[in-house]
């Protein structure tokens, strides 16, 4: 649930009959209404798969056998006259989150965290004051982190991001995915610059690795894999997360890509889906960028993944 599940009509009225009648309770009312507001949503969705509720509207757990999914609202406090809209969980539902995630650090199915608004700010476009965050980010994120979570998805701003993050008191690096919009007309994406998006997660086990499938919407073409990786959609056509890999282990992996024993003038990368997983999980500007930092004095680099890639050897490309 996001800020506009809020009904704001209902949240107006302690503040409307406040200015009525001098004497209605409005701080006594407020919660009230508020709480009821953010319920509203209750009339039209009668069913949930909460394995357990949480102590906010929509709040809770999904217990499955090989995923555990946590769900937090963080729009349910939105009011209409904030001074500074943003998100918050407050401290009970924040409190929930600490004791049940705790239950669940040695279990080894994939943890994910649904929720509306950024508990981290990302680089924007152009840079403003961001109203996106989430109050008690920086909190949220350190309990997923203690607690082994894997991922941590989320939206409100429309514009997409993926990122993967660790921190030496984690268990494990957590893949932040803040999706962007799919259907939301052009003067909501900062003047229609952004575009539709939408994302495909794909979990596989083992190492657990997140493959990430994004598509934006052309009015010429319709839906198509994202191509352009832009400050308005910084996002690869398909992405891979997992664990941190150092520098040296990427560059030894490329080099185990070609066999220069053999002295041939020429050598043709593999596909870009055929790499390991530690050259994968680069996006394609610092995987093109490697290459020729890594090959450069010895080969001509023709091409750029995703697309084909291929080295020649300086001496053979002289004329």
């Amino acid at each position: 649930m996001g800020n506009h599940d809020v009904d704001w009509r209902i949240s107006d009225i302690a503040e409307t009959y406040g200015e009525i009648d001098s004497n209605f309770p409005v701080d006594y009312n407020r919660k009230l209404y508020q709480k009821i507001s953010a319920k509203i949503a209750e009339l039209f969705l009668k069913k949930n798969s909460f394995s357990e509720k949480g102590p906010a509207p929509f709040s809770g757990i999904i217990d499955k056998e090989d995923m555990i999914i946590f769900v937090l609202n963080s729009g349910w406090q939105s009011r209409r006259h904030e001074k500074i809209p943003h998100g918050k969980v407050e401290i009970k539902q924040l409190r929930w989150f600490g004791e049940k995630a705790s239950l669940y650090r040695d279990n080894d199915a994939w943890k994910i965290l649904l929720l509306h608004h950024h508990p981290q700010n990302y680089p924007n476009m152009n840079p403003f004051h961001d109203t996106s965050f989430l109050e008690e980010g920086s909190e949220i994120i350190q309990i997923a982190g203690e607690s082994g979570f894997n991922i941590i998805c989320h939206g409100h701003r429309h514009h997409p991001k993926a990122i993967n993050n660790n921190s030496n008191d984690w268990l494990n690096p957590i893949t932040f995915i803040c999706a962007g919009s799919c259907s939301v007309n052009a003067s909501k994406r900062h003047n229609g610059e952004i575009p539709n998006c939408f994302h495909i997660i794909e979990l596989i086990n083992g190492e657990k690795i997140v493959k990430l499938k994004n598509y934006e919407y052309s009015s010429s073409e319709g839906w198509k894999v994202l191509t352009n990786n832009r400050p308005e959609a910084p996002l690869d056509g398909v992405m891979f997360f997992c664990k941190t890999y150092s520098s040296q282990d990427r560059e030894k992996e490329l080099k185990k890509l070609i066999d220069e024993k053999n002295n041939r003038e020429g050598y043709e990368l593999p596909e870009w889906s055929n790499l390991p997983i530690e050259l994968k999980t680069l996006n394609y500007h610092n995987l093109n960028y490697l290459i020729r930092n890594v090959y450069n004095e010895r080969f001509v680099v023709y091409g750029d993944y995703p697309k084909k890639v291929a080295l020649i050897r300086r001496e053979k490309c002289k004329v």
